[in-house]
């Protein structure tokens, strides 16, 4: 069996504003990096290495300094929650991502599992012991506008999924911040888990995930 628990850290990266729903969270890193040491190895003989080795200082200290946190600006920086054609395209890279995956299993006799995660902005957990600062209420609204594509796509698109959304909805208070639960959480969630895996996929009896996975 090959299972995707997917979700959270797709539409946190996805749903940014510098994200082109190709490259991965760390390209631009890299690429800036790769230049970097380009720049570099072709100075290594000139003085321009010494000139830019202030710049280098000066880019640290700016990226240390605070940033804007205006409403509008921590606003700008995620777009799905205020643009449907861009949630569209989140959660259909998503759902084109479970398609190829489900493909790419069956033709070597496996069985896909998508999994779509809980999220704190989704169903009605219990939240009154946390407190979100205005970038992380950004983040959490991208997941109400997300959600429900991907459900309707892959609905749309014949993929079996198993929906955790609601998981943590009630009372006990499971979350410890936006995405992240408790171990007793955890307790919660497996058996459940593996119910759904065993009647939907027929996974046998002494097999499935635990708690600590």
């Amino acid at each position: 069996m090959v299972a995707f628990y997917d979700g959270i850290n797709d539409i946190a990266y996805w749903c940014r504003h510098d994200s082109d729903l190709i490259s991965t969270q760390r390209q631009g890193q890299i690429r800036a990096a790769l230049v970097q040491m380009r720049a570099q190895a072709e100075a290594k003989w000139t003085f321009s290495r010494t000139f830019s080795q202030l710049s280098d200082l000066l880019t640290k200290l700016i990226a240390r300094s605070p940033q804007p946190t205006s409403e509008t600006s921590i606003d700008a920086q995620y777009l799905c929650d205020n643009s449907a054609e861009t949630a569209g395209h989140v959660a259909r890279r998503i759902v084109e991502t479970w398609k190829t995956a489900d493909a790419l299993a069956d033709g070597k006799g496996d069985r896909f599992v998508a999994i779509l995660q809980p999220v704190a902005s989704v169903g009605a957990p219990h939240l009154d012991h946390l407190t979100f600062p205005p970038l992380k209420q950004e983040i959490l609204a991208q997941y109400p506008a997300v959600y429900p594509l991907i459900r309707a796509y892959a609905t749309e698109a014949g993929i079996s999924f198993i929906d955790l959304s609601h998981a943590y909805d009630g009372d006990d208070p499971l979350y410890i911040d936006f995405c992240h639960v408790s171990p007793q959480a955890h307790h919660q969630l497996v058996p459940r888990l593996n119910a759904t895996l065993r009647e939907q996929w027929m996974i046998p009896p002494t097999t499935g995930i635990t708690s600590q996975q």
